[in-house]
Order: C-alpha cells, then structure tokens, then sequence
C-alpha cells in the first residue's frame, strides 16, 4: 500500500498525486466515490463501470411494459 501526503487547498480541494492517477487511470471527469468511515476517507473510483452499466441498460428490451412508477417500485427494491 503506497501513501502520500496531499494538502487541501483555500478552495477546499486536494490534487491527487500524478503516480496515483496514472496507475488508476484517472482523467478529467473521472469518478469517484467518497467514503467515510471511522475518520477516514477512503476515495474509490469509479471507472467506466457505471458507464456500461447504462450502455447495456439502454440496449435491453423489457419483457413487460411497466409505466414509470412500477419502475421505481422495482428500483427502490433493489436498494433497500
């Protein structure tokens, strides 16, 4: 595990060390999320899951046509 010591900036923001976003691959307009546990923040990015997440959701067909709603529904049950 390789640390590195960052310092937040008047604006409140950090610049993330050129070695860590070469190794994970992070661009302009990458992702990630931000975790705090026990006084910690743990950053995790991303990537371009999300992205083919949605690519793949928008090319599939639904087996049944749900209104809106009943996609919520089905939604906010996948998450509880």
């Amino acid at each position: 595990m390789n640390t590195s010591i960052v310092e937040v900036s008047k604006g409140r923001q950090i610049t993330l060390p050129k070695t860590v976003r070469n190794k994970l691959h992070l661009i302009p307009g990458s992702k990630l999320e931000v975790i705090e546990r026990d006084h910690e923040l743990v950053l995790k990015p991303l990537g371009d899951d999300l992205k083919h997440l949605f690519e793949r959701a928008h090319s599939m067909r639904p087996r049944r046509k749900l209104t809106p709603e009943q996609m919520d529904q089905v939604n906010e049950g996948l998450f509880t």
